[in-house]
């Protein structure tokens, strides 16, 4: 094949792999329309969760069940009581409670930095720490008020708190009714 045969084979590929303007101007509207809605609905969406969980904390304030983060590191530390962190889903929210009572996780799976329990649905071990600890409407744990700092520095600060001493459990995603 000649040279100049390649070259006009070459410029006829490359015509049929280009996009027309008006496709190009939709797919970058698109795009467009995408982040303009999708960045202010996440943060809105945050925003939500936030309040949620701050209404949630006021009522466990309210029923006598909320305990301050240093009272928390403190019994902890002396060895007193078992924390239990509740997660609902992997981007949140997570829950810290603590019971003065002396709980094991029965296996590993309930223990260390992340739980192996599934999180789309709470297994036996899970439904029943909830209904006798975290349900807000007859548990007897104390929700923890979260320290002031970013997400790592929080999650630094829970680990060299529990270390040995908490169990993980998996949540249902707590809705409306029973948060409100």
């Amino acid at each position: 094949m000649s040279k100049s045969m390649q070259t006009r084979l070459g410029a006829e590929k490359r015509k049929s792999e280009k996009i027309s303007p008006a496709l190009s101007f939709l797919y970058w509207a698109f795009y467009f329309l995408a982040c303009v809605i999708l960045i202010p609905a996440s943060l809105v969406g945050e925003i939500v969760q936030k309040r949620r969980e701050a209404s949630f904390a006021r009522r466990m304030r309210e029923a006598g069940r909320f305990m301050e983060w240093q009272t928390f590191a403190q019994e902890l530390k002396s060895g007193h009581g078992t924390a239990i962190i509740e997660c609902f889903s992997f981007s949140g929210p997570t829950r810290i409670w603590w019971t003065q009572e002396e709980l094991s996780a029965g296996d590993s799976s309930h223990t260390g930095v992340l739980s192996e329990c599934s999180m789309d649905r709470a297994c036996d071990f899970c439904a029943h720490i909830r209904s006798l600890y975290t349900s807000p409407e007859n548990g007897k744990a104390h929700l923890v008020a979260r320290p002031a700092g970013k997400k790592k520095e929080y999650r630094k600060k829970l680990e060299s708190v529990t270390e040995a001493r908490h169990i993980r459990t998996c949540g249902s995603v707590p809705s409306r009714k029973s948060e409100s």
